[in-house]
């Protein structure tokens, strides 16, 4: 029991961070294919807010494998009221990074005109958010665009936690019996070698001349060494 209790908090370690990592790398990735195009939008959806702004919004909500997609747009004078940013139709958008976009870039368009093209990526919750705004003046990236070789990848830059959570525990506990596995196997291979070597499993005491019953004087762990060396460990001296 004592070596299960030292390989399992190793190992969910080791497989929760990596699962934790490849959540990141998937909803970073921005994974796309022509193959597997964005289902068809469910708008578009017109409404107008208190300050005389009209809004337009149209979300294409990608299959689990591609991404979700949002355009919206907006006309009026000068930037948009707070009140106007808490609308049904801004706060029933499904991902929370796209609502604080959108609040950002708002307050700053000046000449009260908007563009906006959000995405979410991530398998198989949405993990990461990216797009960009045009008008607010000029435009705002969330993304950066880093040329690896010949290519430019598209690396969105806001996290949503709540897909990142979910996916990372759905890749840990997948990873989790591999690293289990071979942490026990390690461990069992470990303590094979020192016990032919008249060593203590645990800790690689000199066990030599000690009674083969008795537990290590180095760390107090029982030794089990194999049959073939465990007659000879009171009359092999050190």
């Amino acid at each position: 029991m004592s070596r299960v209790r030292h390989i399992s908090p190793s190992s969910a370690l080791i497989a929760y961070s990596l699962g934790a990592a490849i959540a990141l790398l998937f909803g970073a990735a921005t994974f796309e294919s022509e193959r597997f195009p964005p289902l068809a939008s469910s708008g578009p959806v017109n409404f107008s807010t208190a300050s005389g702004h009209r809004w337009n919004l149209k979300l294409w909500p990608g299959p689990m494998y591609a991404r979700d997609s949002l355009n919206l747009t907006f006309v009026g004078n000068g930037p948009p009221a707070l009140s106007d940013l808490v609308v049904r139709e801004l706060e029933n958008l499904p991902h929370t990074p796209w609502k604080a976009m959108v609040r950002e870039a708002s307050s700053q368009c000046i000449n009260g005109t908007a563009f906006f093209n959000l995405q979410a990526w991530g398998f198989p919750f949405r993990s990461m958010a990216g797009g960009f705004a045009k008008g607010p003046p000029g435009q705002i990236n969330w993304y950066f665009e880093p040329n690896i070789g010949s290519r430019t990848y598209t690396v969105p830059t806001r996290i949503i936690w709540p897909g990142l959570i979910a996916n990372a525990l759905i890749y840990g506990t997948l990873l989790w019996p591999m690293f289990f596995g071979l942490f026990a196997a390690a461990h069992a291979l470990r303590a094979s070698i020192l016990a032919r070597q008249l060593r203590c499993a645990s800790c690689g005491y000199d066990l030599r001349g000690s009674p083969a019953t008795s537990v290590c004087p180095e760390c107090g762990n029982l030794p089990r060494p194999s049959p073939a060396s465990q007659s000879t460990l009171a009359n092999d001296p050190k």
